[in-house]
């Protein structure tokens, strides 16, 4: 059973474009319409996986948020491994974003990047409408 190709209408197997909507020529469009290809174990297994990661990853974030609201829970033992995995990412965001009043923002935009990324990763296994579905 071989990959079908599911481009949009007027695209061929290489990506020329014979006529867009517009009516415009396109030399070199080539549409990604599935990174993964389609129906597959593999694609429910790795597009499932990745949203799960991001979706666990977040809720770490959260807690180590709501963690700093308890400065004398940094020294326990316990804790360290939601520091030791959550405190790189959230150290990138810190370093561009400086604090705003004494108020750290580098967990407002790493949970926004993790949610950009789970919305991403949930739409790879997703295919464009043929001409039947149209």
């Amino acid at each position: 059973m071989g990959l079908s190709f599911l481009g949009p209408p007027g695209v061929d197997r290489l990506g020329a474009s014979s006529v867009t909507r517009r009516g415009i020529r396109a030399a070199n469009s080539r549409p990604l319409a599935a990174v993964i290809p389609g129906d597959t174990v593999a694609e429910g297994f790795v597009v499932t996986g990745l949203v799960n990661f991001f979706g666990i990853y977040q809720n770490l974030i959260i807690s180590r948020i709501l963690l700093s609201w308890f400065p004398a829970l940094q020294r326990q033992p316990i804790l360290q491994p939601i520091y030791t995995v959550c405190d790189p990412f959230l150290n990138v965001f810190r370093g561009v974003i400086p604090p705003i009043f004494g108020l750290d923002l580098s967990p407002i935009i790493a949970i926004t990047l993790l949610q950009a990324f789970q919305g991403a990763s949930a739409a790879l296994g997703a295919t464009l409408p043929t001409d039947e579905e149209s």
